[in-house]
């Protein structure tokens, strides 16, 4: 049986901060991510092939201590301005010897509400 993808909500519009702690698949133990970087990317398309532009990325932001491995990323109004269904995020950690991996794959749910 395959595992099943978590999903992220949130509704249509909405700018909550998302949170992502890098950790290492091996051992679980969090990463110090100290001079590294992360970026989300969030696609239509589950395996979107190299011509298929993704429909938002954003850079994350360390915080706090970098020995806790959190980044947020921060989604404008107009990111998360999607019409209502499901989308595919995915979030890539490179170390500050430029070793890129994918940390996070996950779906993205996007509802509607009332104010717009």
């Amino acid at each position: 049986m395959a595992d099943k993808v978590p999903v992220l909500e949130y509704f249509r519009g909405d700018t909550r901060p998302i949170p992502v702690v890098v950790k290492r698949k091996a051992t679980g133990d969090i990463v110090n991510v100290e001079n590294g970087s992360a970026r989300l990317t969030v696609s239509s398309l589950q395996n979107p092939g190299p011509d298929d532009a993704p429909l938002f990325w954003l850079d994350g932001v360390i915080t706090g201590d970098p020995a806790n491995g959190l980044f947020l990323f921060f989604p404008s109004a107009e990111d998360t301005d999607l019409p209502k269904g499901v989308y595919w995020l995915d979030v890539q950690y490179t170390n500050a010897d430029g070793i890129i991996e994918t940390i996070l794959k996950q779906n993205i749910m996007i509802k509607m509400d009332i104010t717009k």
